[in-house]
This record gives structure tokens, C-alpha cells and sequence, in this order.
């Protein structure tokens, strides 16, 4: 029999229910993560004591937070623990809070009234699982599924909408068919939640390692209180350094940052301006002029729209203001960012700018077809090729290629530098180092160092600006034996490599930097 632990605080307040003769279970969201091994964000226990009796067993301790609908809160050394009396509920006529409830003793019936079936079911003070409507095969399925009929539950509280595709997104299960046309034809209901509510759940929404793929199944249900995403849905780019849709860009940016509200936040809304910034040239290529602007403007109103906590609002409208940013490797230009934008945010914009970049070009799937049938001896010539196709393409050159000063060359481009995102199935090595020492120690004694200064110092362009390797064969035979003899896959590391190592979107370490401002 399955089993839930328990913790000391909560066991004590099940014990004494139980002893005064009361039915009493842990009951919820905390029993679904005890199964799934997640820390539990707090305990909720529900009781076939009245709450009048519940507050006489724990008098000192207990607090009435919702006498009416049967809760009280017990205080323990570990924080408050909610206790609601077992209850069916009555008519819901503002899709939020039942009018009436009637306590009950019956446990299934308490659990029939809950929203999905993870989250019905309920533990004893032994820990043995109650569970009537299959919440832990559910579970194990890894499928959200509606207790009961999900227009009716959606029509009793419309913020289970929402709820449903936080769990999604924090927990990884897919929506069951029947809950997910519910969630789409339910949506409208939306509107009679108060925004707050709808902020405290979009807020962990976004920060669920899932969010991209929720948001992209859901795009209307979101549309419903920031109607400005619908317009970046489908809006196709027409240019040469974007493969994808503005919709599909910035759930691919957004789900490669780091699953904090601030910068998840922040690529969601980045180009939130992009539709009303579009003009295209005479050659047909679409262009986005004034869109940072634009896109931190509607971000502070869709925020604030929300309630958004006032210091989380600033500091991703200022992320989405500077996301396009040129900031000049000098020593007053990177100062005067870290002035603007302080230590942390700085890092949070060089984060944006990395992934800003990576979800914009399928630079991997393109130099593996240009690579696919040449030959080790046209090396040279298929990376020329392959460049100047790029470039026909209407790919950027390398935007910085006036870099003179020696030591933000390398505080930039070689600090804590990283080609982890390339790394796949064939085992590419990953390189992390704080010099191109370790990534010749990686791909081999063939890359020289002549090879690393002249990658370094060297004067020769191409396709992505200065600083290519001059004895570039020496550097492609270690990328080949490195890739197994694949050469479609060395001719990609090559390329990311070079786009990546002198870009300014790399992963810096900016420590040095705060010694220039101090």
C-alpha cells in the first residue's frame, strides 16, 4: 500500500483529532508532491471536526481564516497549517466561491468536489493514501484530469483554469483530452477573477520547467487577460536572422533561460512589441525598428494590469527595454550598464542576450545539410560555403568586429566561455574553462597555440566577423575526431563555435568588470 511521510508538526495535529475522535487527513497538493518526492509549500489538513471544535482542541493556536466555509488555521513551529472541516458545497454564482457549504463526514465526498484528481486524494496519520477517484494512477501517468465534469468544474472556480496549466507547466503531465477542450471552451470565465489571483498563478506558471510547451498549446487561454500575445501567434518575421514566428522565438528564448519570474518574464515579453513595430523594405524584408521601446512600454501596462509586485514589474520592463542593446566592449561602456542595470541584472541581460540569439537561427540544422556530402578534403572550401550562405541568407555579420582593447576581448569572449548547448547524443565534449587552454585540451594537441592566437588576434573576416581561425584545418580535423568522424556535425561545431566565441552573447564572468566602476 502506498504511503505518505508525514511531517512532526502535522502528525501532531492529526493526532489530536484523532484522539478527540474525529476523522483527520492530510489532504491535497501536499499528499500529490509527497508521492512525487517534491518539498511540500505547506499542509493542509481537512477533519470531520466542526470549526468550532477544531478551534476549542487547539485554543492559543488556532486562528478563524474561513469559518464559513469551514477553515481554521492551527500555528506550529513550522509555519500555519490550514484545517477545513470535510464539506460538499453549495451553488457557485460568481465562478469563484461557493455561497453555500454543507460539512459533511463522508471523505470521498469532501474529495469528489476538488478539481483534479492529483489533488484528490488524502493520507492518515499512518500515512496509508485515500484515494477514491485515481489521483495516483493519474499520477503515474503523468495525466491532469478534471474530478468529474470539467465544464462544471471550471464554471465553480474559473481560476482552476489557470491552476490546471500551472500544474502542467510545474509538474510535467499532460492534460487529458476531455480537460484540455474544457480549459479552451471555459476560458472566457477568466475575466471574473481578480487579477491578483490570475498573477500568483501565471507568476509560477512561467517559472514551471514546462512553461513553453503549456504556453504554446494555450496561447487564447493567456489572450484572455494580456490579449497583446494573440498578435504574436503565427507573425511570421520575414527576415533572414529569424526561422522562427515571434510567438515561436519567444516561447523558445523563454524556455531556455533560467525558470526565474524575472527572466522568463522577461523573454515572454521581449518582442511583445514586435506586430506594431513591423514595416517591411523594398526587398521584402521585414524589420522591427523602435521594438525594445515599444515592448517595455506594453510589458509595464500587461504588469501592472496584473498587480505585479512593483520591484519584479521594473526590473523586467528595464531587462526588455535594454534586450537589444549594443553595449560597447569598452571599459565606460560596460561601466556605465553596470551603473544603469547594477551587478545582477547585468548578468540577467547577458542571459537574455545568449538565448535571445540561440532561439533565433537554426544555425545547427542548416550547417549539418550544408555539410552532408563533403568530402575531409574540401573542409576549407564547404566553410567558406557554408558562411557566404549563410550571409546570402541574410544572416548577421559579427555586429562587434572593432574590438581592440586585449582585455575585454577575453573577459567577453573567453571568461567562463561554454558550447554546452551544442552538445547532443554523440557525446560532444562540453567546454567550460576560463581560456581556450582547456578547450585545446578538449578537442586535442592538433589545435596549436599559433591556432588560438591567431583565433584570438588574427585580422582575417568572414561571415561572422573578425577573428576566425587562420589555420582553421587544425581546428576542423579535432571538431571531426571529435564528432566521430561525422562531418556534418564538425562543420556545426565549427560554426556555432566561431558565431559564439566572438559574439558579445556569451556567458561572461563580469567580476573584473566591477573593479572598473569601484
Amino acid at each position: 500500500m502506498t504511503t505518505v511521510t508525514i511531517p512532526a508538526p502535522v502528525g501532531e495535529i492529526l493526532k489530536t483529532l484523532e484522539a478527540a475522535g474525529y476523522g483527520a487527513w492530510c489532504v491535497g497538493g501536499c499528499v500529490r508532491d509527497a508521492l512525487l518526492d517534491r518539498m511540500p509549500g505547506d499542509w493542509d489538513v481537512t477533519t470531520s471536526a466542526r470549526p468550532e471544535e477544531t478551534m476549542a482542541l487547539f485554543a492559543g493556536r488556532a486562528v478563524p481564516t474561513g469559518l464559513r466555509h469551514g477553515t481554521v488555521t492551527v500555528k506550529t513551529e513550522q509555519g500555519g497549517v490550514e484545517i477545513t472541516t470535510l464539506r460538499r458545497d453549495g451553488a457557485y454564482r460568481d465562478h469563484r466561491r461557493p455561497e453555500t457549504v454543507t460539512f459533511t463526514d463522508s471523505l470521498e465526498e469532501d474529495l469528489r468536489r476538488r478539481d483534479f484528481t492529483i489533488n484528490a486524494m488524502a493520507a492518515d496519520l499512518q500515512g496509508t493514501l485515500y484515494d477514491p477517484l485515481g489521483g495516483r494512477a493519474d499520477l503515474t501517468a503523468k495525466v491532469l484530469r478534471c474530478v468529474g465534469e470539467p465544464d462544471r468544474r471550471f464554471g465553480e472556480d474559473a481560476l482552476r483554469i489557470l491552476r490546471g496549466l500551472r500544474f502542467a507547466a510545474e509538474l510535467g503531465v499532460t492534460v487529458h483530452p476531455d480537460t484540455a477542450v474544457a480549459i479552451h471552451r471555459n476560458r472566457e470565465l477568466l475575466r471574473a477573477i481578480a487579477p491578483e489571483r490570475i498573477w500568483a498563478e501565471l507568476k509560477k506558471l512561467v517559472s514551471g520547467k514546462w512553461a513553453a510547451e503549456v504556453l504554446r498549446a494555450y496561447p487564447d487561454v493567456a489572450g484572455v487577460f494580456w490579449p497583446e500575445i494573440l498578435p504574436m501567434v503565427g507573425f511570421d518575421q520575414r527576415n533572414g536572422h529569424h526561422c522562427y514566428d515571434v510567438w515561436e522565438h519567444t516561447l523558445h528564448a523563454m524556455e531556455k533561460v533560467k525558470p526565474e519570474p524575472e527572466l522568463r518574464l522577461t523573454m515572454l515579453l521581449h518582442d511583445i512589441g514586435k506586430p506594431n513595430c513591423f514595416t517591411v523594405d523594398g526587398l521584402g524584408c521585414g524589420h522591427f525598428y523602435g521594438h525594445p521601446a515599444e515592448s517595455a512600454r506594453m510589458a509595464e501596462a500587461m504588469l501592472g494590469r496584473l498587480m505585479a509586485e512593483t520591484v519584479l514589474r521594473e526590473t523586467v520592463v528595464q531587462l526588455v527595454a535594454w534586450h537589444d542593446r549594443n553595449i560597447p566592449r569598452t571599459r565606460p561602456g560596460v561601466a556605465r550598464a553596470l551603473g544603469a542595470l547594477g551587478e545582477r541584472d547585468l548578468r540577467r541581460l547577458l542571459d537574455c542576450f545568449i538565448f535571445d540569439v540561440q532561439s533565433s537561427h537554426t544555425l545547427g540544422n542548416f550547417f549539418s545539410k550544408t555539410g552532408q556530402d563533403l568530402a575531409w578534403a574540401d573542409f576549407d572550401k564547404s566553410i567558406d560555403a557554408a558562411c557566404d550562405h549563410m550571409v546570402d541568407r541574410g544572416f548577421p555579420k559579427y555586429r562587434h568586429s572593432s574590438l581592440t582593447d586585449q582585455r575585454f576581448f577575453d573577459f567577453f569572449s573567453f571568461g567562463n566561455f561554454s558550447c554546452s548547448y551544442i552538445s547532443d547524443d554523440r557525446n560532444l565534449s562540453v567546454v567550460e574553462g576560463n581560456s581556450f587552454k582547456n578547450f585545446s585540451q578538449t578537442f586535442g594537441s592538433r589545435l596549436h597555440k599559433s591556432a588560438v592566437e591567431r583565433c584570438a588576434y588574427g585580422k582575417k573576416n568572414s561571415a561572422f566577423g573578425a577573428g576566425f581561425f587562420q589555420r582553421r584545418q587544425s581546428f576542423i580535423h579535432c571538431a571531426y575526431r571529435t564528432c566521430n568522424n561525422d562531418l556534418a556535425r564538425a562543420v556545426e561545431v565549427y560554426c556555432l563555435y566561431s558565431f559564439t566565441a566572438f559574439s558579445f552573447n556569451s556567458t561572461a564572468d563580469i567580476n573584473d568588470f566591477i573593479a572598473f566602476k569601484t
